[in-house]
Parts: C-alpha cells; sequence; structure tokens
C-alpha cells in the first residue's frame, strides 16, 4: 500500500543492472528497493537485458525496452538508475543509439566507466584454453538461466581498461539528459559479503580503493558525482559501525543487514531529488 507521493517522478523510473544478473529468479539484484520505492509513488520497471553480453548488445535490448515502457506509461521519456555495467549499457544507449529524447535523467551507481585494470590484467595472463573454458562453461549457465545469446567473454572485455576507456570517449552526454553518478568503497576487506572480501586486497593492487569489484577511480562520471561514504561513527541496526559499502550491498543484493536500512534510504532520497528537479 503506497504511503506518501515523495517519490512520483514526472517521469517512469526504469533500473538496469549490472552484469552476471538477470530481473527474474534468483539473480534478481534489486532486493527490496522496487517495492520501497514503489511504496512512496514511483513507478518503476526493469530493464531486463541479458546477464552477459557486450555494451552494445545490452544497449540494443535497453532500446526496445524504453519503447515498451513509453508505450505501456504513455510517458514521453523515462528516468534510468543504472547499477554497474547497468551504466555502461545506459550511456550507450543514450549516446550511440539515438535515445537522448527519450530519457531525461541518467543516474549510475558503482559503474566503471572506464573499466577495471584488474580485468585487463587477469584477460592477459589467462591462457587461451583456461579463459576458452570458462567461457564456454559461463555461456551455458546463463543460457540455461535465460540469456538468448549470451556473451560472456565479450561482457568481460568490455568491462576491461582499455576498451571501457575507448568507450567512454566515444558515448558523449546528452546535453538533453541529466546525468549524475554516484558511488561507493570498502574500507575494509572483511566488511564485504563472501566472496568480495577476497577480491577487496587484490583489487587495491590495481584499481585502489574499491567496492570489492570496481576501483573508485572509474566511478566517477561528469559534473554531478557523490562519494558515498558513512560518517564516523556510524552505527547500523546491528549495533555494527558502518566501515563502507560494497559492489552488492548498494544495490540491495545480498545487502548486510545493518546496511539495508541506508541503503533503501539512498535511493527514496535519490528519487525524491529527481522529482525535485522536476523529472
Amino acid at each position: 500500500m503506497k504511503t506518501d507521493d515523495i517519490c512520483k517522478t514526472k517521469y517512469p523510473i526504469m533500473l538496469v543492472h549490472g552484469v552476471f544478473l538477470r530481473d527474474d529468479g534468483k539473480l534478481d539484484p534489486w532486493g527490496e528497493i522496487p517495492a520501497e520505492l514503489s511504496l512512496h509513488g514511483a513507478m518503476c520497471f526493469h530493464g531486463n537485458q541479458s546477464a552477459v553480453a557486450t555494451v552494445r548488445a545490452n544497449a540494443e535490448e535497453l532500446k526496445q525496452r524504453v519503447f515498451e515502457i513509453l508505450e505501456e506509461t504513455g510517458c514521453e521519456k523515462i528516468n534510468i538508475i543504472a547499477h554497474s555495467k547497468g551504466g555502461l549499457d545506459s550511456r550507450y544507449m543514450i549516446s550511440m543509439l539515438d535515445m537522448g529524447d527519450k530519457v531525461a535523467s541518467l543516474t549510475t551507481i558503482n559503474t566503471p566507466h572506464r573499466g577495471c585494470r584488474y580485468v585487463s590484467f587477469l584477460l592477459r595472463i589467462l591462457p587461451n584454453f583456461v579463459k576458452s573454458g570458462i567461457v564456454r562453461s559461463k555461456n551455458k549457465k546463463f543460457k540455461r538461466l535465460g540469456d538468448k545469446f549470451p556473451d560472456y567473454l565479450g561482457a568481460i572485455e568490455d568491462l576491461s581498461f582499455e576498451k571501457a576507456s575507448k568507450l567512454d570517449e566515444v558515448m558523449k552526454d546528452n546535453p538533453k539528459v541529466y546525468y549524475q553518478s554516484f558511488g561507493t568503497s570498502l574500507v575494509r576487506a572483511r566488511d564485504a559479503q563472501y566472496p568480495l572480501c577476497l577480491y577487496h586486497p587484490f583489487i587495491r593492487l590495481f584499481d585502489g580503493e574499491n567496492d570489492g569489484l570496481a576501483g573508485e577511480s572509474s566511478l566517477r562520471h561528469g559534473k554531478n558525482y557523490t562519494h558515498i561514504r558513512p560518517k564516523s561513527g556510524t552505527a547500523g541496526r546491528a549495533g555494527r559501525r558502518l566501515r563502507g559499502f560494497s559492489h552488492w550491498d548498494i544495490s540491495d543484493w545480498k545487502s548486510r543487514r545493518n546496511i539495508k536500512p541506508a541503503v533503501l534510504k539512498f535511493y527514496i532520497d535519490l528519487v525524491k531529488g529527481l522529482k525535485e528537479k522536476g523529472f
């Protein structure tokens, strides 16, 4: 039951997930966020793009999804809130597929806009037979999960420092669209969920401060960037001090219990801000 209209934006919201996730079943990355926003008047939809595909392929899927949402709602534009690689997919759709007239705003959250140096390193050092075996296995897995044309290697390569940086240069912001970006990082590896707690120190060697998957220096995009850090001494519901938000925490996928209230409040404030801006 709706409680108020503080998140009732002019345009509907499309939530766009990142790589390895889907908007159905166990891989749904958004947790309680859509329901919480709906309670406050938001009209939420999912991007429904494939879990593993190139940025371009996912962007094509998102373009079709936007037209579906606009037809269903009768609205002229949408607001996009995109997590992780979903931000790259959305930027490509807007700038490279001529969708600037259909998007009022794009909010990217923990999106590696210039990729990850550790991904480049792993792609270089892994023998081809190992990569081929991993790719075959993962493509079969994601096809079973619902991807029609899974492209695990293409998705990973687009997250490398080299490819993502080139995309970042050509995916120019559309002046008709309002852009904002957010990022988080972890203070301590042990505060992340498994296996992000293991990834954190390894990624730090290549990308510095990170959220367990992406380096903070790559999360910045545009003039409206905010890095989310808990205030010193802030305690969560369980009384444990907050030490940062992981890549999964901020999309409410497997969020730690003491983090969830802060994450839900972040999205409510985010959408409330879009409403106040007239979007």
